[in-house]
């Protein structure tokens, strides 16, 4: 399972997310903080995220882009491995 926050810092969204916080510091979640590509708008990110390749590659750089993807995701791998 992954949570993504988006739209908050970093360090807020630290101080926010108190259960997940215990979650890390029990053992039972790891906190990874991402460096962000650009632009870092929230389409565009998810994208990146789910399909490792970047808005020069996928074409999609605003939050208006209204198509599916052409890349291969973590949805396509998961399929694929059933």
């Amino acid at each position: 399972m992954a949570i993504v926050v988006d739209g908050k810092r970093y360090d807020k969204a630290c101080e926010a997310l108190g259960f997940i916080q215990h979650l890390v510091e029990t053992n039972q979640a790891s906190l990874y903080k991402v460096k962000s590509e650009l632009p870092s708008l929230s389409h565009p990110l998810y994208e990146v995220l789910l399909t490792g390749t970047p808005a020069s590659i996928n074409g999609i750089t605003s939050n208006q882009a209204v198509r599916i993807s052409t890349e291969k995701s973590l949805f396509h791998l998961r399929k694929k491995t059933g």
